[in-house]
């Protein structure tokens, strides 16, 4: 995201360091290229969201935080918005959807200011991410594949 190269990685089921890269480099850029890095409030499994010009750290406790993408900068941070999650969020129309393990779907504003959207029970858990095909967003649970338009 904004020319920015992203990494995660942690163990034990917790992230432990994030490596923000410029990819313009050559050979050895350890010194020379890294943006910045990250020891705190990052997730293990859910893949970070990058969306203009901010990252989205959605851990697998179930709380958020957002980062300038270039910069590393809090932009806000430990929003508990659900319960766990084993998928990764999806940024759909500047919005930011994620399956709890119970199921429940959780919608947050992809945005620089904290905004909750809401929530909405799937009614069976749910380790999956959702995708999005043909204009549809897709929720997958343990027993049913769910289908609705991903616009309003």
């Amino acid at each position: 995201g904004n020319g920015v190269i992203i990494q995660t990685c942690g163990g034990g089921g917790v992230g432990k360091f994030m490596v923000a890269v410029d990819p313009s480099g050559q050979g050895d850029v350890s010194q020379t290229h890294i943006k910045y890095t990250r020891d705190k409030a990052l997730p293990y499994v859910p893949t970070p969201v990058a969306y203009k010009g901010y990252l989205f750290l959605w851990t697998e406790q179930g709380v958020v935080n957002c980062v300038e993408i270039e910069t590393g900068k809090t932009v806000w941070a430990n929003k508990r918005v659900g319960g766990n999650i084993s998928g990764s969020p999806i940024c759909v129309d500047g919005k930011l959807y994620a399956i709890c393990e119970n199921g429940d779907v959780v919608v947050i504003a992809a945005s620089p200011q904290y905004e909750w959207l809401g929530k909405t029970s799937l009614g069976d858990r749910s380790y999956s991410t959702p995708s999005v095909a043909n204009g549809m967003i897709f929720f997958r649970t343990f027993h049913r594949l769910i289908c609705l338009p991903a616009q309003n």
